[in-house]
């Protein structure tokens, strides 16, 4: 296949942090999917929020960075409430009226969600003339997970090479670690960067790349 491939992988701990990052994009992008409900619950995923004083006018300040969108106060109370009734966020209040909003094992699995909508493979300016090969052999229980990791690397811009052998021209580790645990199937995924392939030309034309 290659004429010198290594391996590579990624630990829990820069798993997390690409999690964290991926949320902070979202935050950061003004898709029609980020409502101040959608925000909010992003930026819990990042860390708790702590008020103090009223609730809505405090995270009304709070979002003005992350979106070009103008939140109300109303808009942020309906947010709350929702989120806290639909257990995505669990909101302490205390006698020293200050508001402590955390979230949930529900809301972060719905955050991870949003996160993923907006998650994109990264484009370099300049190629280093390398191939990176995504490859998975996934159990048949797992058939669902797979064909929807499948479409997800499709729809990220990765080239079918085989049934389960993918390739791209840039560093994609994080992205796509990102993608297989949130379908649960990250212990079944493999990468290795190759000098060359067979049939370059094909994957070449396919990237806009010369090399």
């Amino acid at each position: 296949m290659s004429k010198k491939a290594v391996i590579t992988g990624m630990t829990a701990v820069e798993l997390a942090k690409h999690a964290y990052s991926s949320a902070k994009k979202f935050l950061e992008s003004d898709t029609p999917a980020a409502t101040a409900t959608q925000i909010i619950l992003a930026l819990a995923a990042l860390a708790p929020i702590v008020c103090i004083g009223a609730m809505a006018p405090n995270i009304v300040q709070l979002l003005k960075p992350y979106t070009k969108r103008s939140l109300s106060g109303r808009d942020v109370s309906y947010a709350l409430t929702l989120l806290d009734r639909s257990k995505y966020l669990s909101i302490k209040r205390y006698p020293n009226a200050t508001a402590e909003v955390c979230i949930t094992k529900k809301g972060m699995k719905h955050a991870r969600r949003l996160s993923l909508e907006t998650i994109k493979l990264p484009l370099m300016p300049v190629w280093d003339k390398k191939w990176r090969l995504l490859f998975y052999d996934m159990p048949v229980k797992f058939n669902a997970a797979r064909m929807a990791f499948r479409n997800t690397a499709d729809e990220l811009g990765m080239y079918p090479l085989q049934k389960s052998l993918w390739v791209y021209p840039y560093r994609c580790e994080a992205e796509i670690l990102f993608v297989a645990d949130f379908f649960g199937v990250a212990k079944f995924v493999n990468f290795a960067v190759a000098e060359s392939l067979f049939d370059e030309d094909m994957l070449l034309k396919f990237f806009r790349l010369s090399k």
